[in-house]
């Protein structure tokens, strides 16, 4: 596996866009939802022209979900438990590049998981991709919305 791919690339450019990265996290916060995976489903529509179903969404979310919820969250969860605790802001900064480096690692096995299930670029519209992804991704986390987050990752995308 890579730590350089057009994912994370894709996935550092879009997030880096004004407003993608609030909306994001407040879609975590609100949601539980994995902004990885979210970026997953985007980036397979903007750069590959893949259009989702929803087993392909459930077999993304199986390659990762174990590794998501064991490290991710409790990297997120312990770091967020330190936040204006006295004398843990060196530990709470290694604990976010711990966090950081488990995420990067999460869109490393999404990436090598796609490369393996779609090994051809689609054909699918990538606007038209966009929001159908966003749209599956979204109603299968009861977040409904996907109008206001797929046009700020096509605009960013």
């Amino acid at each position: 596996m890579s730590a350089d791919n057009e994912f994370w690339r894709f996935s550092l450019r879009v997030y880096a866009a004004p407003d993608v990265a609030d909306e994001c996290l407040a879609l975590q916060d609100k949601f539980g939802i994995d902004v990885n995976l979210l970026l997953f489903c985007a980036w397979l529509a903007v750069e590959r022209g893949i259009t989702l179903s929803a087993d392909d969404l459930r077999d993304c979310d199986r390659a990762t979900s174990e590794w998501h919820d064991r490290a991710v969250r409790t990297l997120r969860a312990a770091r967020r438990a330190m936040k204006g605790l006295a004398g843990a802001e060196d530990m709470r900064a290694q604990v976010k590049m711990l966090e950081l480096t488990a995420e990067r690692l999460e869109q490393e096995w999404l990436y090598s998981f796609a490369m393996q299930r779609w090994p051809e670029r689609g054909s699918a519209a990538p606007r038209e991709a966009l929001g159908r992804n966003l749209d599956l991704f979204l109603r299968a986390h009861s977040a409904p919305g996907a109008e206001s987050v797929a046009a700020l990752l096509a605009a960013a995308g």
